[in-house]
């Protein structure tokens, strides 16, 4: 999951006395490539848009240099490899690490050295996953109060170590609030565990470690802000569970959010639990925690590039917060999106049909004697979406070779128009059919040749120029040379009598 930390967003620029900056050098022991990446989450994964690459020299020695006048925290990635760093201006870091062991063989180096060394090692210390098969009892009575010493230890120590009060700060804010998200997760693993946990029971506990992380610490610290997300859907799923045993539930319902039974109804219809835990969430935070909310939630599902929720939570941003400093970052993200929808939809190669469907060979008829790669999706899939990343490279290699990629579409009747603006929004061109459950399902059963077998999204399948399935379960898009070399086998096979 991903959530906003909007300091990280102000870059200043300081006149006079020059400005200021964040410095990053290091060396890469038997590099390979040309760049490492320098990532400012905005939350506590990897953020989309928000990087700086260096170029590697012959030595394998890297340089940043960034204007900031805040400490932030910062992913070093390289060769699929990442590491948390903490860097502050004035305090030059130096790193230096194997190429293919970063995260065992990383040094630190310079003024920002302390710092570091306390956030390598107090990072991943609350791995709490192993521990799902305790007794239920055993995790409140030994797991729990053993955790909460673990938290002492590498905290407490901080205290003592020699840096700002403005940099230790910063530091324990961020590993107090990491501490109690990780617990947190470990809910969600008995939820799903199968077992009968009292899951609830461990979240109230996880986050009752700490406070409600004020404005401040959403400030500096991509923590606090998972945290506060993690606030919002606890509190959500909680009233979701109570309701279930009220008889009044309609009622209860429009008291809790303030609309009509039916809205609420269709507002999750329309953009998920998620959305409705941000609504029910925002109307008992105070004012300015709401805020952070509702932007996080939008610049969030931004990076994912979803743009009717983005556009929603921007017109809740802008109701409910009309002065708000974070609306301008919002409005940016939205507007790209925007700009992306508009472009695609000008482009030629994007082709919606609109013949009637009703099974196999319909579907194929318009394709008779070429090479076809069937792909069937959904909108709400989201490693279908994860794919999408992975289809310019696929068009580029097979322009003009005459494969048609044709996307089969399972979504309601009632999302057709969020349907096409997503496959011109993601410039996905090709062949478009869109159809609810119920028509797909024929489709379904001449593919799999069955209806007990579960039908998975995505799913893939290559059909020669007779129309015949050539291969059933074909590679993804993401798998590069694989579905290549099968794509150009068709091709050399041809049309069979």
């Amino acid at each position: 999951m991903k959530y906003l930390c909007w300091t990280l967003l102000l870059l200043t620029i300081l006149t006079a006395a020059g400005a200021q900056e964040l410095t990053l050098f290091g060396k890469i022991d038997g590099f390979a490539g040309d760049s490492v990446e320098l990532n400012f989450p905005m939350d506590a994964g990897y953020q989309q848009g928000n990087s700086y690459y260096s170029k590697i020299a012959g030595d394998g020695g890297f340089r940043f240099d960034i204007q900031g006048s805040h400490a932030r925290f910062a992913l070093l990635i390289y060769g699929g490899q990442q590491e948390w760093l903490l860097l502050s201006p004035g305090r030059q870091l130096k790193t230096v690490f194997e190429a293919h062991t970063m995260n065992s063989t990383i040094g630190f180096a310079g003024e920002g050295k302390i710092e570091n060394e306390v956030l390598e090692h107090c990072m991943d210390s609350w791995q709490v996953a192993e521990y799902i098969d305790l007794p239920e009892e055993t995790l409140y009575t030994s797991l729990l109060p053993a955790l909460r010493g673990m938290q002492h230890i590498l905290l407490d120590p901080i205290d003592d170590v020699p840096l700002p009060d403005s940099l230790r700060k910063t530091l324990q804010v961020e590993l107090s609030y990491r501490y109690a998200t990780a617990l947190y997760d470990f809910s969600d693993s008995l939820r799903r565990s199968g077992k009968d946990r009292d899951w609830l029971r461990w979240a109230d506990s996880a986050l009752g470690e700490v406070d409600l992380p004020s404005r401040e610490a959403l400030d500096i610290s991509p923590s606090a802000n998972v945290y506060l997300h993690d606030w919002a859907i606890h509190h959500f799923m909680k009233e979701a569970l109570s309701l279930r045993k009220d008889t009044a539930i309609r009622k209860r319902i429009e008291t809790d959010f303030g609309l009509s039974f039916d809205a609420v109804q269709q507002l999750g219809k329309d953009f998920g639990d998620d959305y409705l835990a941000c609504i029910y969430a925002g109307k008992a935070l105070q004012p300015d925690l709401a805020e952070y909310l509702f932007a996080n939630r939008l610049v969030y599902y931004s990076n994912e590039t979803l743009l009717p929720i983005s556009r929603r939570l921007l017109s809740d941003l802008t109701l409910y917060f009309p002065d708000s400093h974070l609306r301008a970052y919002c409005i940016q993200k939205v507007a790209m999106m925007e700009q992306q929808l508009i472009k695609g939809q000008g482009n030629e190669e994007i082709v919606f049909r609109g013949d009637s469907i009703y099974n196999l060979s319909s579907l194929l008829a318009p394709y008779k004697g070429k090479v076809v790669y069937l792909d069937i999706w959904g909108t709400w899939c989201g490693p279908c979406r994860e794919e999408i990343k992975f289809l310019p490279a696929l068009k580029e290699r097979f322009r003009g070779k005459g494969i048609v990629f044709l996307y089969l579409d399972m979504d309601e009747d009632d999302v057709q128009e969020r349907w096409k603006e997503f496959v011109q929004q993601h410039a996905i061109t090709g062949q478009h059919v869109r159809l609810n459950r119920q028509r797909l399902e024929p489709i379904w059963e001449e593919l799999l040749h069955t209806h007990d077998v579960p039908r998975y999204y995505p799913s893939f399948f290559i059909f020669d120029g007779n129309g015949h399935v050539a291969e059933a379960g074909a590679p993804r898009p993401s798998e590069g040379e694989r579905l290549y070399g099968e794509l150009e086998g068709q091709l050399k096979g041809g049309v069979r009598p």
